[in-house]
């Protein structure tokens, strides 16, 4: 993901589709998520509401996001996510980079990346 240019600073993006590569369920019912786009990888936390709204979210699973706050603190990005955020979810037994990005561009054409 592309980095803001501060050590230490906030943003909100508007909408973002993701892969979630790996999910660490941590002892609060959040956890500690390794999410993949096309631009590169991003470490994220994930509230407990998340996993409530959304429990059969697995690797693999690929999210459409909007308004979530990405966080850099020492030049590392963190994408801190609540149920709210989450606009599809896409249950994908197999997906590489290239359905990523042709599940991005489906997205976008059906109009959710102007909402």
């Amino acid at each position: 993901m592309r980095q803001p240019s501060s050590s230490k600073s906030s943003r909100i993006v508007p909408y973002l589709a993701v892969l979630i590569k790996s999910i660490n369920i941590e002892g609060t019912g959040g956890a500690a998520v390794q999410l993949r786009d096309p631009t590169g990888d991003v470490s994220a936390s994930f509230n407990q509401s998340v996993f409530k709204k959304y429990p059969h979210l697995q690797k693999g699973s690929v999210l459409w996001l909007q308004r979530s706050g990405i966080f850099m603190d020492n030049c590392e990005p963190l994408l801190v996510a609540v149920a709210d955020n989450i606009v599809q979810v896409r249950i994908c037994n197999f997906i590489n980079f290239y359905s990523l990005a042709l599940i991005c561009t489906v997205l976008t054409n059906k109009g959710l990346a102007t909402k």
